[in-house]
């Protein structure tokens, strides 16, 4: 449909009745029930797609003469009056309030209103199929009380008709513009809460609701609202055209067409015309066979028309030879010529007045007065699509004429014009991009627990190596890092920890879980986004577990959260038995705990000293194992719930929920990047809630990015930061990753192979092009960088320092390390202690 929005920037009161009257004056013209709203910015009226006209043809159809009138009408029928008349008459004391010392209930009230109501206007209660014309309001006090009440206080009727008057006098000029789609101006109106609306329509079936808005727009957008690309209305109008491979197929368009005149160099008009040289053939076949002819229908202008179609050209030109041998039919003149530019104006794109004229040598005050006929038909549009920037009057010949379906695919055809319109750009630009949105690059650091808040919502959904989390990935992001920020986040609710995608061990292989160790990898998550990030999670099986590691669990369904010292007292074990087991259920993505600080001591079990003092029951020492909060299992819906859905805070869908996801960590997101991503739901899916969130407006979909192949999707934001960092210039930045940073794509974009992402790997980035890298004992740096920053990699790696010649290359990266070629960690080992041991001191 169609959306009128008038811009009004005269206040609630005014425009409230504006619309209201207005509504009014449209419904007796079309006899159509629209939607309406207004605010104090203007109102807008929802059409449907059946009607059709210029929009300058509106202005006159509400004056001062009879702006009252209209709004007596309409308030009437609006929820407004009946609130009036209850609040009247209880105050007149004709319905009564309280009786017996008593309240009486609100719906007695409203019952007893509308009795008085019906009876002092009973046609205003009646059946309103039985009324014709305008309600006659009674000459009753609270009737005339009510109404005006509603024009004066709830609106203002005296501003609307001085608005009017003012218009009359020149004043105030409507302005008319024909766009594609709505200006931010409207985007309010548009979105307008059920306190603007006007009618009594739910929100989920306003039209209004269906118009797709931009996320953002600069100054160049706002220019071309109301512009076509004129390449599109070609490729349109070319596609439009019927196909003709045989004589069959030309007798099919003769008869949907009634007449083609004879032009061989037919440009302006493309449909209208027949090139009579490129269908000889055809031609003459249905000349012998008797189902077409060539005809003078006007001095020396000929036409093709199907036989059966003679009798309609010959009413409309009479020169046309025909001779009626059946019975004799009067056909109208006026019908013949609506069904000839019906056929025209389905392939021809966008024509005049004018240009359909001089075509069939008739006058243009007929023609146009047939297109405007076909215009209420709801079937062509008027409007400027090839000088969109002329100014030109809606009642000229010169104003073009589109049928509906074809203005349709050119805007669509414009809007994926704008689309294409993005210049890709590399991916070292993107790199830079990644680098600036995560927090990496130098002035874009986030800062306090604020910033990493933002980093763990970033990265949620990907399991990182345990020890990379606060010793590469999060102080590389947030400036000052401190663990007890992350602590803090975790104790509070907000964060947990926990593995989303354990392996898969198979419970006859007779392999023990792997124990927990540095490299495991783990997950910091938002809680609130637990459960549809569990969601896609593989259930697990307690086949996998070591019996006392079954206990736990077990113990755990039971008791739901346990400190370590009550695990430890229950089931009889010691401090680093107890580690291992939690260790084992941890890597297995089993258990989790309130705090990181459980973590980060299973992790750091090697580095503690070991207390060989005999224990002393008069001092108490801290254990170690004391610090790492309350155990608990880290849930799976599917798992551990009966109904999952309960479980899910958010309305949207699995899919939707990691669409958005994957934009909040990538800005920019293509299949490649999904298939790194474990647990999300498959390209396919995630690819069709994109392409739907793309046709609300709410992302960008084209291509962003050079060397990626498939759809990308963005959003407004991260295409313009792409086009600032492509355009700027500064200082350069180097930047030194992770093997195990989730910001690792080589081998996904750009050229070489993928470097394994392992904690002890690296990667350095400067503008966004690798310029070296580190696998385990190999290195290399590019050759002729600048000495300071090939120095700093030289002894941060401990490599040579780069040459210089440019007949150096760059090794090969390997894309995976097979058992042998992972060194073995060489584990320091503290001496023993010697001696006897302390003895107890009192």
């Amino acid at each position: 449909g169609m959306q009128l929005v008038v811009h009004a920037p005269f206040g609630g009161r005014i425009n409230r009745g504006w619309g209201l009257a207005f509504r009014k004056r449209f419904c007796r013209s079309f006899d159509f029930e629209l939607q309406a709203s207004a605010d104090d910015d203007g109102f807008i009226l929802s059409l449907g797609p059946q009607h059709s006209f210029p929009i300058e043809s509106l202005f006159p159809m509400m004056r001062p003469d009879n702006a009252r009138n209209l709004l007596e009408q309409a308030l009437l029928a609006v929820p407004m009056f009946h609130l009036r008349w209850r609040w009247n008459v209880t105050r007149a004391l004709s319905v009564a309030r309280m009786k017996n010392g008593k309240k009486v209930a609100p719906a007695l009230q409203r019952f007893r209103s509308e009795d008085l109501l019906t009876a002092v206007f009973p046609k205003l209660t009646g059946c309103q199929e039985n009324i014709t014309g305008d309600h006659e309001i009674p000459d009753h006090p609270l009737v005339q009380q009510t109404v005006e009440d509603c024009l004066f206080e709830a609106l203002d009727i005296e501003g609307i008709i001085d608005v009017l008057n003012r218009v009359d006098a020149g004043e105030i000029t409507y302005v008319a513009r024909d766009t594609r789609e709505p200006s931010p101006f409207a985007y309010e109106l548009l979105n307008a809460n059920p306190y603007a609306f006007l009618d009594g329509g739910e929100i989920q079936e306003r039209r209004a609701r269906a118009v797709a808005t931009r996320q953002s727009l600069n100054v160049e957008s706002l220019r071309d609202l109301g512009r076509l690309d004129p390449q599109a209305i070609a490729n349109v109008i070319a596609e439009a055209q019927p196909e003709i491979r045989d004589a069959d197929e030309l007798h099919d368009l003769l008869l949907t067409r009634l007449l083609l005149p004879v032009w061989d160099d037919c440009t302006a008009l493309p449909g209208c015309c027949l090139e009579e040289g490129r269908f000889q053939s055809f031609l003459s076949e249905l000349t012998q066979t008797g189902r077409g002819c060539r005809v003078e229908y006007r001095p020396g202008m000929f036409a093709w028309v199907a036989t059966e179609n003679l009798a309609q050209a010959h009413t409309l030109f009479p020169e046309i030879p025909f001779e009626n041998v059946g019975p004799a039919t009067e056909l109208d003149p006026t019908e013949s010529l609506l069904s000839l530019l019906r056929g025209w104006l389905e392939t021809s794109g966008p024509a005049t007045a004018v240009e359909l004229a001089d075509l069939l040598a008739l006058p243009i005050d007929r023609i146009f007065a047939c297109l405007e006929a076909i215009e209420g038909e709801g079937l062509v549009l008027r409007g400027r699509f090839y000088h969109c920037d002329s100014e030109i009057e809606s009642d000229s010949p010169e104003i073009e004429w589109c049928h509906r379906r074809l203005l349709a695919r050119i805007h669509r055809r414009t809007m994926q014009g704008l689309r294409q319109e993005i210049e890709a750009v590399s991916p070292a630009v993107f790199m830079q991009y990644l680098f600036q949105h995560h927090g990496l690059a130098p002035g874009h650091r986030k800062q306090g627990a604020d910033g990493l808040h933002e980093t763990i919502s970033q990265l949620q959904g990907i399991d990182i190596p345990a020890g990379a989390w606060e010793t590469q990935i999060l102080p590389g992001r947030v400036e000052g890092y401190s663990p007890s920020w992350l602590d803090e986040l975790c104790l509070s609710g907000e964060v947990c920890w926990g593995r989303l995608s354990p392996p898969e061990r198979n419970a006859n292989s007779g392999r023990p879980l792997a124990a927990m160790t540095r490299a495991i990898p783990v997950s910091l998550m938002l809680r609130e986004d637990l459960p549809w990030l569990t969601t896609g999670s593989k259930e697990r099986t307690r086949e996998q577990l070591s019996a006392v590691a079954i206990d736990i669990v077990d113990l755990l369904e039971r008791q739901t959260a346990l400190f370590a010292n009550e695990l430890r007292e229950r089931l009889q074990l010691l401090s680093a038995e107890l580690d291992g087991y939690l260790g084992e259920l941890v890597a297995a993505g089993w258990i989790s705990a309130d705090g990181f600080a459980g973590l980060r001591q299973l992790i750091r079990a090697d580095d503690r000293p070991v207390n060989r003092e005999i224990p002393s029951r008069y001092r108490r020492q801290r254990k170690s194992h004391t610090g790492m909060g309350r155990w608990t299992l880290f849930r799976f819906p599917e798992a551990t719930d009966q109904d999952a859905s309960t479980l899910n805070p958010h309305p949207s869908t699995l899919a939707e929920d990691w669409c958005w996801q994957l934009i909040r960590r990538w800005g920019v997101v293509f299949r490649d990047l999904v298939v790194r991503e474990p647990i999300s739901p498959p390209w396919w899916q995630l690819a069709k809630m994109y392409r739907r969130l793309e046709a609300r407006g709410e992302i960008r979909g084209g291509r962003f990015i050079r060397g990626v192949s498939g759809e990308q999707f963005g959003t407004s934001e991260a295409v313009r930061e792409l086009r600032q960092i492509r355009q700027q210039e500064g200082p350069q930045s180097l930047i030194i990753l992770s093997g195990a940073d989730p910001l690792n794509l080589t081998g996904v974009i750009g050229s070489g192979n993928r470097v394994p992402a392992l904690t002890g790997n690296a990667i350095a980035y400067l503008e966004g092009e690798i310029v070296g890298w580190k696998k385990g004992d190999q290195s290399w740096i590019a050759p002729d960088l600048p000495k300071q920053i090939g120095n700093r990699l030289c002894f941060e790696w401990g490599a040579s320092p780069p040459p210089t010649s440019e007949g150096t290359s760059k090794p090969e990266l390997v894309t995976e390390l097979s058992a042998d070629e992972i060194p073995a960690k060489k584990r320091r080992r503290k001496p023993k202690r010697s001696g006897i041991p302390k003895p107890f001191t009192f």
